[in-house]
């Protein structure tokens, strides 16, 4: 084995700068873009876990939103109203700088979908708000609560009718992991989704209590 990769290199070496990076790419892509994808997504799992604030109340990524959820915007202070989070407490948080869809094979290496995949398994994040195509596919991986969940059942109660399944391809199983959004009086009054779109919660989330509180304040 040793002897091969001297021979490669070897070869790699009395090869002139373009056709040495040509081959390189030719016979080791899937190796380079193996470790890339390896060295983005240990990168992107630090930073989750060491700039994952403190004290947070509530943190909900939305997925292709176009909208103003600042601090500074009345979707955030009407929320802030109507949960009664003291933010002396702790940090209410929406994330609307992610953009990516799964239906397109190359948006699941996007650095948006890397960013929160890693938020969602370093509990930074509670809930996503996204599309059917997102929603299954974030979905297929794990990382959205069974809603069938003793842990969520007052969820589960409230907004059976709207509940959104993912069925698995090998056993037909099917999973609720969704709960259709779509005619939120709240998202209605904004510049979001043209198309249906759908909550989900983290299947890491430790804060229940809080996405419950922003269901209910989006229907």
């Amino acid at each position: 084995m040793r002897k091969n990769a001297r021979e490669e290199w070897q070869k790699i070496q009395q090869m002139d700068k373009k056709s040495a990076a040509v081959y390189i790419w030719d016979y080791y892509k899937l190796w380079i873009i193996g470790i890339v994808t390896f060295v983005f997504l240990v990168f992107y799992f630090i930073s989750a876990f060491l700039n994952r604030p403190k004290n947070t109340l509530l943190h909900v990524t939305m997925v292709n939103f176009y909208d103003n959820v600042s601090k500074s915007s009345d979707f955030y202070k009407d929320f802030i109203d109507y949960s009664g989070f003291n933010e002396e407490e702790g940090e209410v948080i929406f994330d609307a700088n992610v953009f990516f869809n799964l239906i397109r094979p190359a948006d699941s290496k996007s650095s948006y979908f890397q960013k929160t995949i890693a938020f969602l398994e370093a509990k930074t994040t509670d809930a996503v708000i996204c599309e059917y195509d997102n929603l299954m596919g974030i979905g297929a991986g794990g990382r959205f609560l069974d809603l069938s969940d003793e842990k969520v059942k007052s969820i589960y109660e409230k907004y059976q009718d709207r509940i959104v399944y993912l069925e698995s391809e090998e056993t037909g199983e099917k999973v609720p992991i969704g709960i259709d959004i779509s005619d939120s009086p709240v998202l209605a009054r904004m510049n979001g989704y043209a198309d249906k779109c759908y909550i989900a919660v983290s299947a890491y989330t430790e804060r229940l209590d809080a996405v419950e509180v922003f269901i209910d304040y989006l229907l």
